[in-house]
Order: structure tokens, then sequence, then C-alpha cells
């Protein structure tokens, strides 16, 4: 087998499966799943302790994950700290700009 075989084969392992109308998914979900492949294999010859494709796909997976909570929660967190303590105040004014705290000062 050459090259463009091999790959084929590796992408068609573990495929993004997304069922729509659009033509240019298949063509979307390919151009995710190319670099994937390609990432995974890299890391197998590279590294003493290779993942196969399928846990290489969920640590990225789980990667994205942890950064989306770490964005959630630090923007949580900012919004929480300046929020007053009472819980009577139902006026609503933007928290970034400083006007919630112009305010009720």
């Amino acid at each position: 087998m050459g090259g463009v075989d091999e790959l084929d084969q590796s992408v068609s392992l573990y495929r993004i499966a997304v069922h729509g109308k659009k033509w240019w998914w298949i063509l979307f979900t390919y151009v995710i799943d190319m670099p994937v492949s390609n990432a995974c294999r890299l890391h197998a010859m590279t590294n003493n302790n290779p993942m196969d494709q399928l846990m290489f796909r969920r640590h990225i997976a789980r990667f994205y994950l942890r950064q989306g909570e770490q964005t959630k929660s630090r923007q949580a967190a900012s919004v929480v700290e300046r929020l007053p303590q009472d819980g009577k105040c139902l006026k609503t004014l933007c928290v970034e700009k400083a006007c919630y705290e112009n305010f009720h000062t």
C-alpha cells in the first residue's frame, strides 16, 4: 500500500459521523480527521509509549473540554465576585465596564 491508501485506512478507523443534508459536511469532517490521523501517527513515531488512534482522539477531546471548563469558571468567578451578597438588587448592569460598581456606590 502507498501513503495515500494508508492515510485513507487510518482516517476511516474513527471517522467523524455527521449525518446532515449538506454535501460539504463530508469534506469538513475529512479536513478534521486527516490532521488528527497524521498527528497520531507522528506521536506514535516519536514517543516510546504510543497511543492508539481512539485514545489519541479522546486525549484531544478531553484537553479541549478542560480548556472550555477553565474559561467558563474564570468568567463566572469574575461575575460572582462583584455581585452583592444581600440578593435584593435586580438591576441589570454590565459588570465588565464597572457600571455595576458605580451604580451601587
